[in-house]
């Protein structure tokens, strides 16, 4: 992952199709900074830090969500920032909190086809231990 600069204030990281970890962005405000969308993990959070650091760019204030699937949000306990969200993305962020990351319920949200298979192989790539998922 690399944090590239589009503009003088806009950034953006790249994608990883390994585990599905979208491109994040950040804007460099005179007031303040903000990270558009939370990633797919802490470990993308973190590494998404790391570059802003690297960079010398100050820490987002604000994380716009620009909606809810997984790739996006499931990063968001790792912000450090205040959240903003469609009150649609937030409640499709609330029901996903009720679920269960464990083999057997995965596999049921497959049949249901309350999930794909895409996002489930994905997760398994950047969650190798699924309970370390917020």
């Amino acid at each position: 992952m690399r944090l590239n600069r589009l503009t003088e204030n806009i950034y953006y990281t790249e994608c990883d199709s390994n585990s599905d970890r979208p491109v994040l962005g950040y804007i460099n405000g005179d007031r303040c900074s903000v990270m558009v969308d939370a990633g797919n993990s802490a470990n993308h959070v973190k590494d998404y830090n790391f570059f802003l650091t690297q960079q010398g760019l100050k820490k987002p204030k604000y994380c716009i969500i620009t909606h809810w699937h997984w790739d996006h949000t499931y990063g968001l306990h790792a912000v450090d920032a205040e959240t903003i969200a469609h009150t649609k993305t937030n409640q499709e962020l609330v029901r996903m909190s009720s679920w269960e990351f464990t083999d057997p319920k995965m596999k049921e949200r497959l049949i249901s086809g309350e999930e794909i298979s895409f996002a489930d192989e994905h997760i398994r790539a950047e969650y190798p231990k699924l309970k370390e998922i917020r």
